[in-house]
């Protein structure tokens, strides 16, 4: 059991209905993107709920998928379908100081890489960081400067159609981790420094001149952070998910931010 949110979503179902970005919450801190797939999510876009005025667009028709543990996720096929994330996000990751969150699954039979997040260089030195799950087999943080370098984890542990939660942290150019399920699954003090990142997506990677579709999956809660976020955190993010999620009432033609009346407890996925 996790403890009651503060000032967000206190079920274990996910949050229904119109909600805003709990800025109460220490999950708030240091958010600089947050594209949450919740039910009412429609359209060709996805919108940032931290900078309101930014979506991202679709390539193709990525799907809206509902799921009953983890509210709406969205579905690419590995083939051609992508969405284009904003330019800030790539100013962050070429910090070399931040951290990234979702939430992420696998269809059976997928034989290659599946990108819930990649901020890449779109020349032959295929630069890049991403997250990935192999052959739902392996969760994977890269982070390729000068070569291929990466923290792996899985094995068995990891079975098609099952969500993930995953937390990849950059505190500096030789400081990575990698969190699943809210614990600590690897680190890496290889020094390395991609850069020229121009390009964000989920869905898909960009490592040349032309964009790589290598696997179907699905994504949610995608979060960006413009600082190292720390094991309590890691586990804090999934453990209690919606907390960040405020929910907004309607009241006389007004809409107006709300907590429950009843905080109960929130419930580990």
């Amino acid at each position: 059991m996790a403890k009651a949110s503060r000032g967000g979503w206190p079920y274990a179902n996910p949050p229904n209905g119109a909600f805003e970005l709990n800025r109460m919450s220490p999950q708030a801190r240091g958010l600089v993107a947050w594209y949450p797939a919740i039910s009412g999510s429609k359209g060709n876009v996805l919108r940032d709920r931290v900078r309101k005025n930014h979506s991202s667009p679709f390539t193709n028709t990525p799907e809206w998928r509902g799921y009953d543990t983890v509210g709406w996720g969205l579905f690419t096929n590995g083939v051609d379908e992508r969405v284009s994330l904003g330019t800030y996000v790539l100013t962050v990751c070429q910090s070399h100081v931040f951290s990234v969150s979702c939430w992420m699954r696998v269809p059976p039979g997928e034989a290659d890489e599946y990108y819930a997040f990649s901020a890449s260089q779109d020349i032959a030195a295929k630069q890049h960081y991403s997250i990935a799950i192999i052959e739902a087999t392996y969760i994977v943080f890269y982070f390729r400067g000068g070569g291929n370098t990466w923290i792996t984890w899985g094995g068995a542990a990891i079975t098609a159609d099952t969500w993930f939660h995953v937390v990849a942290v950059s505190a500096a150019t030789d400081d990575r981790a990698l969190y699943v399920d809210g614990i600590l699954r690897g680190t890496s003090a290889v020094s390395t420094t991609p850069t020229g990142l121009n390009r964000a997506a989920i869905g898909a990677i960009r490592r040349s001149s032309a964009w790589d579709y290598k696997a179907a999956g699905s994504m949610a809660d995608l979060r960006i952070y413009d600082r190292p976020l720390g094991a309590a955190e890691a586990w804090n993010l999934y453990a209690n998910r919606w907390e960040l999620y405020r929910p907004i009432t309607q009241s006389r033609g007004v809409l107006q931010s709300t907590t429950p009346a009843v905080a109960a407890t929130v419930q580990r996925i």
